[in-house]
């Protein structure tokens, strides 16, 4: 009786622990997100500099539209990830 709360005919125990797995989830989502954007420009410039030194800017052009739309579908995929309910 003491380890869980009733509101409203309702255990709200499960709540509170899905509460706490969906801001886990976002915490752990954003630490993701920076540490891996900062990674996945680092990895995109280093390429960049290695090979598009001599190109045309439509190639350039190209390239950082290409990493840019590869890294939008990833970062979407953490945060559908984040959004969603947590597992208990």
């Amino acid at each position: 009786m003491l380890n869980s709360v009733k509101r409203c005919g309702k255990d709200t125990d499960k709540g509170l622990q899905n509460a706490m797995n969906s801001r886990m989830k976002k915490l752990t989502g954003t630490a993701i997100f920076v540490f891996g954007s900062a990674c996945y420009f680092f990895f995109a410039i280093t390429v960049a500099i290695a090979r598009l030194p001599d190109t045309t800017m439509g190639t350039q052009l190209l390239f950082y539209l290409a990493i840019t739309l590869i890294w939008l579908v990833l970062a979407a995929i953490l945060v559908r990830w984040m959004q969603k309910p947590g597992s208990v």
